[in-house]
């Protein structure tokens, strides 16, 4: 089974406040958030991290900040004590996501913003311009949805940005998975890999009850 938990974030919390959750991280992710400049990116962050250890922490058993996070060449991450939990994490403004699954999976989030149709020729098919030229909701819903796709495909490879969006074509089928792509609010979300859609749950957490976790 699939699941897919996302949580809507205060991205202006107290930093101090939000730091006081640093030593929960991987040391992985803590050398990672060392390099963000932005406040409200070392936020999502963090909560990226949290949320994961939580609903991991909760299916597993035990205490979130015990499990030990690893990471693959590629920047995939993963835990190296718990090799059949698969997971895909993702967060945008506002919101985080993590994707779990008893099979490899891929996600990926956005915020709906404004795309400039430049980016439409550097990252789209030629296949993909046409679908999006045909969708209904328009340019800008469509764009999100295939460039989730695009993301969430590249996550389940774990090629991530050493493969270009131009070179994955959504509107192909894949024998190894298929994508769901939804929405929430002002999000847009996909996922591939093995999945089926009637199988698949989604869950709203607080970020109140992330960070009671953690304490």
């Amino acid at each position: 089974m699939t699941q897919i938990f996302l949580s809507e974030i205060d991205t202006l919390m107290n930093e101090e406040a939000i730091l006081s959750y640093f030593p929960f991280l991987s040391h992985i992710r803590q050398e990672k958030i060392l390099r963000l400049r932005s406040e409200s990116d070392r936020t999502q962050s963090i909560m990226t991290e949290l949320l994961l250890r939580k609903v991991a922490g909760d299916f597993l058993q035990i205490r979130g900040e015990e499990i030990t996070l690893g990471e693959a060449a590629s920047g995939k991450p993963y835990f190296p004590f718990f090799p059949e939990y698969h997971f895909s994490l993702s967060h945008t403004e506002g919101a985080v996501l993590v994707a779990v699954s008893d099979q490899p999976i891929g996600a990926d989030i956005e915020h709906s913003r404004f795309v400039e149709e430049a980016v439409f020729d550097r990252v789209l098919t030629r296949s993909e311009r046409k679908a999006m030229l045909l969708h209904s909701a328009g340019a800008k819903a469509s764009f999100l949805e295939i460039w989730t796709r695009k993301e969430a495909y590249l996550k389940w490879t774990g090629e991530g940005l050493f493969v270009s969006p131009d070179k994955i074509d959504t509107t192909k089928s894949y024998k190894d998975g298929l994508f769901f792509t939804s929405s929430f609010q002002e999000y847009t979300f996909s996922i591939f890999g093995n999945i089926s859609e009637e199988e698949m749950k989604m869950q709203l957490v607080s970020q109140k009850d992330i960070l009671l976790s953690f304490r």
